[in-house]
């Protein structure tokens, strides 16, 4: 996992104690781990959401889209966009809590 973030070579990793957190960050883990968490996400998505909920979820925080302009791409209103956002997160959510 980390030489697919491309940190090998920071290895082991430099620990600095954070002022606001008063903690310890250890960025090579950061990364690694959310790289699993955005793997078991997409893997979860296909089973949950219908097919313009994951196209709306992935538009939107993978590709950095708005609202307008994914509505566009799905021949839709961006009102609808936002109501199959919120619906696809909801789902996840509890998907992911339960």
């Amino acid at each position: 996992m980390f030489a697919a973030a491309g940190l090998q070579e920071r290895w082991p990793p430099l620990l600095e104690a954070t002022e606001d957190a008063g903690g310890i960050q250890r960025p090579v883990e950061e990364q690694a781990l959310n790289g699993v968490i955005i793997a078991c996400v997409r893997a979860l998505l296909p089973r949950l959401l219908t097919v313009g909920q994951r196209i709306v979820l992935e538009e939107t925080f993978l590709r950095h889209k708005t609202s307008r302009e994914i509505a566009l791409m799905i021949k839709t209103t961006p009102g609808n966009v936002d109501q199959m956002r919120r619906r696809g997160l909801r789902r996840l959510y509890w998907a992911l809590m339960s």
